[in-house]
């Protein structure tokens, strides 16, 4: 498991099986999203079904839940064949026998924050400095209690020239 910080990855994972199909073998079954609006959820895993030629229109049924935890029972009970959730989770999900995990995206940056084009860009520039220096599971790990437990467990990182290809993506779906 490597996580690089400021950076999440999205899990295609499985009931826990003998089994381990490819991205290809998920056409004609069951899958569940998250919810319809999130990138981690819906859109990464969506675009990782359409890279191995998967569409909606291939799959037996698909779903929209409201939670990774959600997402990952419907896998776990057997309501779905397959599903897409966090990577964190869905380590956590595979060490302890639930899931495999038979699929893992490139990596995205995690929560973006927009700033409003009428903040000075001096506070624009000290806040992103303050974020950027954020260091949760360093040395700020015991000021930032339970931080481990959010969706950037790593911290803040810049947004690159990716992110704008991304939302073009995303803007498509």
């Amino acid at each position: 498991m490597l996580f690089r910080s400021g950076y999440y990855r999205s899990a295609i994972i499985i009931a826990k099986s003998d089994l381990s199909p490819k991205i290809p073998e998920l056409k004609d079954k069951c899958f569940a999203f998250g919810s319809r609006y999130s990138t981690q959820r819906h859109l990464i895993p969506r675009y990782m079904l359409e890279q191995e030629g998967i569409f909606l229109k291939d799959l037996k049924k698909h779903l929209f839940t409201e939670s990774h935890w959600e997402c990952a029972q419907a896998v776990i009970n057997g309501e779905t064949f397959a599903g897409g959730i966090q990577d964190t989770l869905a380590f956590q999900l595979e060490q302890d026998g639930y899931v495999t995990i038979i699929a893992l995206s490139d990596y995205f940056p995690r929560s973006g924050i927009a700033v409003n084009p009428d903040v000075p860009e001096a506070i624009t520039e000290k806040v992103k400095a303050a974020l950027l220096a954020l260091d949760p599971p360093g040395s700020h790990k015991q000021v930032l209690k339970d931080w481990s437990k959010t969706e950037m467990p790593g911290g803040f990182t810049g947004a690159g020239a990716n992110i704008f290809c991304w939302l073009m993506m995303k803007k498509r779906l």
